[in-house]
């Protein structure tokens, strides 16, 4: 069936046009439309990021990765806000890192959850870690993130 004829029938063209809005209304948005495969893989990279010495010491990073309402609740037990967390992060000791058992799942079509397990290797103390990304402006930003002190292995 050719395209033009798709297009003389009711039934088809409401489809077409369904699919329009759809994708008109996304873009409008800014809504990224990676699949969700893809949009796991690019928020562990960002995860992965964070835990980076480099960037953790580096404002301008920190800039770019926490929204502007960004909030923590650390592992200590403190409330921090971004821009405590960046007058703080950049005089940390470096401590290496390790990611495991990293999920997302998709709130809605513009914010994201992560959770994992993180390995602190200078004390080998395990924590639950959960973020909430937001997508703004073509851009993923961490608005909230948790860490909770486990006993888990």
């Amino acid at each position: 069936m050719e395209y033009t004829t798709l297009l003389r029938s009711p039934k088809h063209a409401l489809w077409y046009y369904f699919l329009y809005v759809m994708v008109y209304i996304s873009r409008e948005k800014g809504m990224n439309l990676m699949n969700q495969t893809e949009l796991k893989e690019h928020l562990y990279k960002l995860e992965e990021k964070l835990l980076q010495p480099g960037v953790r010491k580096s404002i301008e990073e920190l800039d770019n990765l926490l929204a502007d309402e960004f909030m923590e609740y650390g592992s200590s037990g403190q409330i921090f806000y971004k821009k405590i967390t960046m007058n703080r992060l950049p005089y940390e000791t470096t401590i290496k890192m390790t990611m495991m058992d990293f999920e997302m799942k998709l709130l809605a079509s513009n914010v994201a959850l992560t959770t994992f397990k993180l390995l602190k290797h200078n004390n080998m103390k395990y924590s639950l870690r959960s973020s909430i990304w937001k997508l703004k402006e073509e851009k993923w930003q961490m608005i909230f993130h948790q860490g909770t002190p486990t006993t888990l292995s």
